[in-house]
């Protein structure tokens, strides 16, 4: 249960601290396509076989009224069904942008950083056609999902 919880209050400190509080406004498809224009620049992002397995709506297999769902270089997380914050860029790497690198960082895109107000950096640990685990670094918690058909 604890468990649970955690991976809970993670993932959502993850998506809502990004919120800006001085600003209730709603996003728009334009807010939409502006971000994707100026976040899809990267074309050996693009075509990276980890950037194109990410793609997608996955449910958290503790929590399955949460889900992720990855578009281009920004990522979305809905609760029951509810948007619970804005969109936030994303970026993959053989590191984490955010200075925090474990000593073994090296591996071809398997570190998931952040950008905006909540910098923050996740470990691929899994990835394939049907599962991700990430493990959200500095924390050391594992977030296990299960791609939406």
């Amino acid at each position: 249960m604890m468990k649970y919880l955690v991976s809970i209050l993670l993932f959502s400190i993850l998506l809502i601290g990004c919120k800006n509080e001085g600003n209730t406004s709603k996003i728009t498809d334009a807010d939409t396509t502006e971000v994707e224009k100026n976040t899809i620049d990267s074309t050996t992002e693009m075509t990276s076989a980890n950037f194109k397995l990410i793609q997608g709506t996955w449910r958290n297999v503790d929590d399955p009224f949460s889900t992720l769902v990855f578009e281009g270089n920004t990522t979305k997380n809905f609760y029951d069904g509810t948007d619970v914050g804005k969109i936030i860029e994303f970026s993959l790497g053989n590191s984490c942008e955010d200075g925090s690198n474990p000593e073994n960082a090296s591996e071809n895109d398997a570190y998931i950083s952040t950008k905006g107000s909540a910098n923050e950096c996740y470990y691929i640990v899994k990835l394939d056609q049907d599962s991700l685990i990430m493990s959200f670094l500095g924390r050391g918690n594992t977030l296990r999902f299960k791609r939406e058909e």
